[in-house]
């Protein structure tokens, strides 16, 4: 059994890689997280960019007349510096702020640079060594070189990093990073979840497997999403423009949902619950959305006050098929039906003296109802598919 696992994450794409799963993974004692100040201020540099990003699209929202026409008279360039302000103020600044906040909960180890060999950084520079690449972009190489000898570093001289039994990954895609850190002891992966581990004995590891991949638990998993998904899906996500439509969902309901290809990722022991995290990769879920639907095209626009008059506005229920992708974990007692159905195979089963206990296990279907320890859904990837005949019906 490995008794740590250490996580250094660095250029991850941010639709893959979520940073409450570092969060979430080190709760349940996965693993440590890695950092140093080349790496802390490479997020926050993606950070900033995006809050830069996110604060010049506000603006720019704020400035087209057909649209908050109402929020600022006659668009006065200091109204609109104050709303900028107000929004960076209220919304942008306190999410930069929880990100320190961040560091703090995960308690990580800091893998200082302050004790690299710069002269090892020149010479691979020099000699266009990975991460150093033989182009125009060989300069801008360099926090990642340092990262690499920081790690390197730490491994060497940290007591507490033990190679027979710790194990240290590294979350990246570039190719030039991954090269520099080829190392028998060091893991380059290119998504959080391959950092996932098992702290469950082998055997029940595998009967687990097998029975997760049977058709009573994805009809399990179908009962478990259309239970629970409600206020998980953001009607926000369900509004589309067609044609000179635009269409903004208010609310909607689940009509039925078909879950398509799933895999497990980890599956471990916490004091008396075992807790599954399973990815779903393929979703499709049938839905009713009310709708609010604006014509663009009609209506009539003041240049006197940036306003648009007219508009027709009507409201209209739609089915629309959306297809998802989702992470969900459950927590069960160690000693319910449902734990001792998922950890036993069919011979087990059979093979059984308690004549009661096998009755029960051979017709026992997964049921929601007991998964009594933790739920959590998370969305990731919607896409949202609308009949173009809905407006003509």
């Amino acid at each position: 059994m490995i008794d740590t696992n250490y996580f250094v994450a660095q250029k991850f794409n941010t639709e893959k890689i979520i940073l409450k799963n570092f969060k979430e993974m080190i709760d349940d004692k996965l693993g440590t997280f890695l950092f140093n100040d080349i790496l802390i201020g490479e997020y926050k540099s993606h950070l900033d960019a995006f809050v830069d990003y996110t604060s010049a699209k506000f603006k720019n929202y704020l400035k087209d007349k057909k649209t908050l026409n109402t929020e600022i008279p006659m668009f006065e360039e200091e109204g609109l510096k104050g709303k900028v302000a107000e929004y960076e103020n209220q919304f942008l600044l306190p999410f930069k702020q929880k990100f320190d906040t961040y560091l703090n909960d995960i308690n990580g180890i800091d893998i200082s640079i302050e004790q690299i060999n710069l002269k090892v950084i020149v010479d691979k520079y020099f000699n266009s060594i990975s991460p150093f690449e033989a182009n125009d972009k060989k300069k801008s190489e360099f926090p990642d070189a340092i990262i690499v000898e920081s790690i390197i570093n730490w491994m060497s001289c940290q007591k507490n990093f033990d190679k027979a039994k710790d194990e240290l990954y590294i979350v990246t895609k570039d190719e030039g990073l991954t090269k520099a850190l080829h190392n028998p002891y060091i893991h380059v992966v290119e998504d959080l979840k391959e950092c996932l581990l098992s702290l469950l004995d082998p055997e029940l590891e595998s009967k687990i497997e097998e029975n997760i991949s049977s058709d009573e638990f994805e009809i399990f998993l179908e009962k478990l999403l259309f239970e629970n998904m409600d206020g998980h899906l953001i009607e926000g996500d369900l509004n589309f423009m067609l044609d000179s439509f635009d269409a903004e969902a208010m609310q909607y309901s689940i009509l039925d949902l078909f879950v398509k290809d799933y895999d497990l990722l980890t599956v471990h022991k916490e004091e008396n619950e075992i807790k599954l995290i399973i990815e779903i990769t393929d979703v499709t879920a049938n839905l009713n959305v009310d709708y609010s639907i604006t014509d663009i095209d009609s209506g009539f626009y003041d240049k006197e006050t940036g306003q648009i008059f007219g508009e027709e506005h009507f409201d209209r229920s739609i089915e629309i098929e959306a297809d998802l992708k989702i992470i969900v974990a459950i927590s069960v007692d160690e000693n319910n039906i449902f734990t001792k159905r998922l950890s036993q195979t069919v011979d087990d089963i059979d093979n059984l003296q308690n004549r009661e206990l096998k009755t029960e296990l051979q017709n026992y279907e997964y049921k929601v109802q007991d998964v009594v320890g933790g739920l959590s859904l998370e969305i990731k990837v919607i896409d949202t598919n609308v009949d173009e005949d809905v407006y003509y019906q």
